[in-house]
């Protein structure tokens, strides 16, 4: 199917600037309207307009939608309101995921009641790519942007950048503006779990993509959770055997070693942080520690705060794993001094209900105190 080009593509545009003065029969005039035009878009799912993924501790997007000729507007059959979309590049095979040069994707919803408009644009090119949500309601205004900059590492700039405005009306406060930068989206998840989850989850949640977004890495969920976690038996007198090898005089024996080392994988890094290492040479230090090197994506002090913070634990639970899921339950009940109901057994959209319902009961301040949190 070829999108339809429709003659007011600049809806969103012409909406977002005169929604302010629209209230009371006008607001529910332009939302007839709005459902009329949407009857004759051609329809598309959430995931086959936009999907999310992290590639390289970086964010990715990509599409299942063939090139459009110029901006075209659809219907989103899993969202209420308008899409405004664009994409460029090869045509690639029809249904099949693929990497973007461009894509611009507005969305317009009225569907709360306390929302004048709130307006969520994706776009991506090859130097960066910005997810951002801008809402008005009849209590405040509201900015969320996360900006991902591709030549960052070339200009000696950060990575990646989150905004948050906030201007509350009738309010005493003031406005509340944030900036949380990092080298890259999996350390800005890891250094501001709170601020990722409580603002920029919404956002993900929406576009169908808080698991594929927000699924903490195995491998940090391990180094956060190791202590729960005792050895397994069979797995340390195999480790133990390969250290003695890691020592051989023979090159090969050594190399051979260090394959069978990678091979047993998470369960053997879980045994060597038991292990006591006194006696042993420098050879079998380095290579141990080259191996757990990938098993340590933290630092001690980040693992100290990550395995208190209920937002990180949270989203363990999108894992399979089941000794992550239940070491996390457990410190959530410490942490809320209450047993946390969730059935790890749910699957698919289900357990991702579940989560957000978990993430909604998390009590977050409003302003979180930091450098980078600035009131005007």
């Amino acid at each position: 199917m070829k999108w339809q080009i429709v003659p007011s593509v600049f809806v969103c545009v012409g909406l977002l600037a005169g929604r302010a003065a629209a209230a009371g029969e006008d607001l529910n005039k332009d939302q007839d309207q709005i459902q009329q035009q949407l009857a004759s878009l051609p329809p598309a799912g959430v995931t086959d307009i936009v999907q999310f993924s992290i590639e390289q501790n970086e964010l990715a997007i990509h599409t299942k939608l063939q090139p459009t000729d110029g901006i075209s507007q659809i219907k989103v059959n899993d969202l209420p309101g308008l899409c405004s979309i664009e994409v460029r590049g090869p045509t690639g095979k029809r249904g099949n995921p693929r990497q973007l040069s461009f894509i611009r994707y507005r969305f317009t919803r009225y569907d709360k009641n306390d929302e004048i408009e709130s307006v969520t644009t994706v776009m991506t090119t090859p130097i960066g790519l910005q997810v951002a949500r801008d809402v008005e309601s009849t209590t405040e205004i509201r900015n969320i942007s996360i900006v991902q900059n591709n030549l960052a590492a070339q200009n000696a700039e950060p990575g990646i950048a989150m905004r948050i405005s906030l201007q509350i009306f009738a309010s005493d406060q003031p406005a509340l503006n944030i900036v949380r930068t990092a080298t890259d989206f999996a350390t800005l998840r890891r250094l501001y779990p709170a601020d990722v989850a409580k603002y920029l989850g919404p956002i993900f949640q929406d576009l169908h993509a808080d698991a594929d977004v927000f699924a903490v890495d195995p491998k940090l969920a391990w180094q956060i959770l190791a202590a729960d976690a005792p050895p397994q038996a069979n797995v340390t007198a195999q480790v133990q055997r390969i250290i003695a090898r890691l020592d051989s005089d023979d090159f090969h024996e050594r190399e051979s070693a260090t394959h069978d080392l990678a091979q047993l994988g998470q369960p053997a890094a879980n045994s060597l942080r038991h292990l006591d290492r006194t006696g042993l040479s420098a050879e079998q230090n380095s290579r141990l520690d080259a191996f757990l090197s990938q098993y340590h994506p933290a630092s001690d002090e980040e693992v100290k705060r990550l395995g208190k913070d209920p937002d990180f634990l949270i989203d363990c639970l999108y894992l399979p794993d089941d000794f992550i899921v239940q070491s996390s339950l457990s410190r959530l009940a410490k942490i809320t001094g209450s047993k946390v109901n969730f059935d790890s057994s749910l699957k698919g959209d289900s357990r991702l209900e579940a989560i957000r319902k978990l993430h909604d009961l998390v009590d977050r301040p409003t302003t979180l105190p930091s450098p980078s949190t600035a009131p005007n």
